[in-house]
């Protein structure tokens, strides 16, 4: 399959992700004693109201990149079963190898006949958002208060430039240098670029507060430093996300996290909360897909239902219409 890493490779990215996230983990396991000793509790509505944030902004974003990509002219399939081939190749992204996401995407979408360069293209503008949103994200939270141990100049270079690589100009030069091989396709304007990253800046801000109520609810946490939290979560992730080989930033994430809370809470503390929210994101993307899955399974039986009460010939008419989706 075109995009699969070698195996060398996959095996070596594996080995730096697990030897990092071994490295957190000791880090926890010589402080264990002090970890005990800290003040934990488990407050449930926090916990419910953090993870239903993130399972809520998990599935928004999935409808906006199922709108992208319709944009971009995939428009074979409906919005619901685009964002089913986002949420579930998401899982994927925990494998080793840090591109299987990208390639179940690619996959995905050629099953459903959505163009794998349509796809490739709708990713490439996803990451972008993600990096920049997050990146922003972050000034955001030092605007009201919380530290930034990142220059701020530095940080905001970094979103520009991202958005710059994926600005409608790129794209479409990018586009003119495809179209010999496989025609010209659609490229976003400036005002639709604006508006995903709109989209995705609200989302970043919900996930990162939402992880801010995660610690709450695990750890006596003051209200006033959410924001930061917030933050914290937000800078971790976008170097998550742009360390080389390796996957959802598995241990780099977790080491960048526990060094910026370290700053709102004990450092024993930091590394058991920096581990936790691995698991907790790990839930999101598990329950997002079992709830678009749900969502699917009732929208296939309630149109079934739907064609049984109609006459044969149009039921038949409306189910060639609607391509088997």
């Amino acid at each position: 399959m075109s995009g699969v890493p070698p195996r060398w490779l996959v095996r070596v990215q594996g080995g730096l992700a697990l030897v990092l996230m071994l490295g957190v983990l000791l880090a926890l396991w010589q402080r264990w004693d002090q970890v005990r000793a800290e003040r934990w509790q488990l407050a449930p509505l926090p916990l419910a109201l953090s993870l239903g944030v993130l399972v809520a902004a998990l599935l928004l974003w999935a409808l906006v990149w199922a709108g992208m990509l319709r944009r971009l002219g995939a428009t074979a399939r409906s919005r619901r079963e685009i964002a089913w081939v986002y949420l579930s190749s998401n899982l994927a992204r925990y494998l080793p190898g840090a591109v299987w996401n990208l390639v179940a995407r690619a996959y995905l979408g050629g099953r459903y006949g959505l163009g794998q360069r349509r796809v490739w293209t709708a990713t490439a503008i996803d990451l972008g958002l993600a990096v920049a949103s997050g990146l922003l994200t972050y000034l955001l939270s030092g605007a009201v208060g919380a530290p930034v141990p990142v220059p701020v100049p530095i940080a905001a270079g970094g979103a520009l430039v991202v958005l710059a690589l994926i600005s409608p100009p790129v794209l479409a030069g990018l586009d003119r240098r495809l179209a010999a091989r496989s025609g010209r396709g659609v490229v976003l304007g400036w005002r639709e670029l604006g508006a995903y990253l709109g989209c995705s800046l609200l989302i970043w801000v919900a996930i990162g507060l939402a992880f801010g109520l995660l610690l709450s609810a695990l750890y006596p946490l003051e209200p006033v430093l959410l924001p930061a939290a917030a933050g914290a979560w937000s800078l971790a992730v976008v170097v998550g996300l742009v360390a080389p080989g390796v996957p959802q930033g598995l241990g780099v994430r977790e080491g960048v996290l526990m060094l910026m809370l370290a700053s709102l809470v004990p450092l024993p503390v930091a590394a058991a909360l920096a581990v936790a929210s691995r698991f907790w994101m790990i839930c999101g993307d598990v329950l997002a897909v079992g709830i678009w899955w749900t969502v699917g399974v009732y929208a296939t039986k309630r149109r079934a239902r739907t064609l049984r009460g109609w006459p044969a010939s149009e039921a038949t008419a409306s189910s060639a219409g609607q391509g088997g989706g």
